[in-house]
């Protein structure tokens, strides 16, 4: 309640001081999103169908996933859904008539409370707390007697509803680089992914939430002021460790509270370390409870066991690894974060994705800077490096094979929340005589153009 409270004070007295067309620009893609979850078929988004069981369970009051053999999770889940979400994944394209027909008679044939065991390990491991939009949806419309498909469009709507409310409480929360934020948030990518029951960009967003509250306290000039965003950012803390462990590291933002917001000099030091501690207990209690284990459920051939003994005995080995994956696929994932759609990837969209690095480039070169700063863009500089490499090594522990050359199942759309970091810690150290605010609005609409032109490419596919 604090928290809604402290952003809802806030948002109040900010809320005028934005430009109107951020507004607008919001609504654009909230619409693109909603779009999306209407025209993508279930459950084909972006790796959906684990993520759509796991916020069913959610949505039936079942928080904790159930162990069943050979250490494999699920739970008993609502018979009606998961039949009709199995049977649209499986053929729900290629349905002659008859087979719509047989789909049908089955889903009636099956009773409102009937449950049935499902199986999903990859995303039963995941806290509730990242599905509370979709699960939300899912209640609500279950709540409402909706029929399954109106109650699987409304996970999605909860996801997309849950998008356009915290992304513009983060504009109001952050200090600087409002504009530039808002571009690296509203890929197309990410906006697919808002309108499906994938929870990695609620995850994101809760993360820059966190460190645009962490810079806002540098804005305030007294104690009491402060008192109010401590608490909130302690909530928020609780709630990174609770979505991802890896995401623990990056409670350390929270020493971007400055010192003179507290009474003593012993205060802060307190403050930073329960900060982190907040993030650390939740993360541990729950992956010591239910830990994600890739290679169980996804038979990868790797032993985590081996992998940190080489780690620790042969770091330059790993180094070599981490380097060589990047630069093999640094091209892709550029372009995966623009253009990922239904688990296929648009590669003609190059020059697309360079002018989209422009306009980036250009919204925080013409936007408004603070003053100049060494500890700020440094400590967001460190943080975020230090988050993708802690990404690199879970995914070289836990999906990689000791016999690959390279480390799998990296995609580019996991290294977003330290990208946009790093961009931030730049409106600290770049000239206040480079920017030009009134040109911000231009580069807002030219932005929106390209997120058209590329979205429209994807509604074809989708579509045809």
């Amino acid at each position: 309640m604090l928290l809604i409270q402290t952003y809802y004070y806030f948002i109040k007295n900010q809320i005028k001081s934005i430009n109107h067309l951020i507004w607008f620009y919001i609504f654009g893609i909230g619409l693109y999103s909603l779009t999306f979850a209407y025209i993508v078929s279930p459950p084909r988004g972006v790796d959906e169908i684990a993520h759509f069981f796991r916020a069913l369970q959610v949505s039936q009051g079942n928080f904790t996933p159930t162990y069943y053999k050979y250490n494999s999770l699920g739970g008993e889940l609502d018979a009606k859904m998961t039949y009709y979400v199995s049977t649209m994944f499986t053929n729900g394209h290629r349905m002659t008539y008859d087979e719509k027909q047989n789909f049908i008679n089955g889903l009636n044939q099956l009773s409102q409370n009937k449950t049935t065991k499902e199986i999903f390990s990859s995303s039963a491991s995941y806290s509730p707390v990242m599905y509370i939009p979709s699960a939300t949806g899912l209640f609500f419309a279950k709540l409402f007697h909706g029929n399954v498909d109106t109650r699987y469009f409304a996970g999605r709507l909860g996801n997309v509803i849950c998008y356009v409310l915290l992304l513009s409480v983060i504009i109001l929360v952050l200090p600087v680089g409002k504009y530039s934020t808002l571009i690296l948030l509203s890929t197309p990518t990410s906006l697919q992914m808002v309108g499906s029951y994938n929870a990695d960009t609620f995850a994101n967003l809760i993360v820059i939430l966190f460190v645009a509250s962490c810079l806002r306290c540098q804005e305030i000039t007294t104690q009491s002021d402060s008192y109010q965003w401590k608490i909130t950012i302690c909530i928020l803390a609780i709630l990174l460790g609770l979505l991802k462990i890896t995401y623990c590291f990056l409670s350390l933002f929270s020493l971007l509270v400055p010192i003179y917001l507290f009474k003593n000099k012993k205060n802060p030091f307190l403050f930073y370390f329960c900060v982190i501690l907040l993030s650390i207990i939740p993360a541990y209690i729950w992956n010591k409870l239910y830990p994600f284990d890739p290679g169980l459920f996804f038979h990868q051939q790797n032993d985590p066991s081996f992998a940190i003994h080489i780690l620790l005995i042969h770091p330059l080995h790993v180094l070599y690894l981490i380097f060589h994956t990047l630069n093999l696929e640094f091209y892709n994932w550029y372009l995966e974060i623009y253009g990922r759609f239904c688990n296929q990837s648009l590669f003609n969209i190059s020059d697309l994705s360079i002018n989209f690095l422009i306009i980036l480039f250009l919204s925080i070169l013409l936007d408004k800077k603070k003053n100049f700063s060494y500890f700020t863009p440094l400590l967001c500089f460190i943080i975020s490096i230090g988050y993708t490499l802690i990404v690199f090594l879970a995914f070289y522990i836990n999906f990689s094979p000791i016999v690959s050359n390279t480390i799998l199942g990296l995609q580019g759309r996991y290294f977003i929340i330290a990208i946009i970091p790093i961009t931030l810690s730049l409106f600290y150290v770049l000239p206040q005589k480079l920017a030009y605010e009134k040109l911000l609005p231009i580069i807002l609409v030219l932005n929106f153009l390209c997120l058209t032109h590329v979205i429209m490419k994807a509604f074809l596919i989708i579509t045809n």
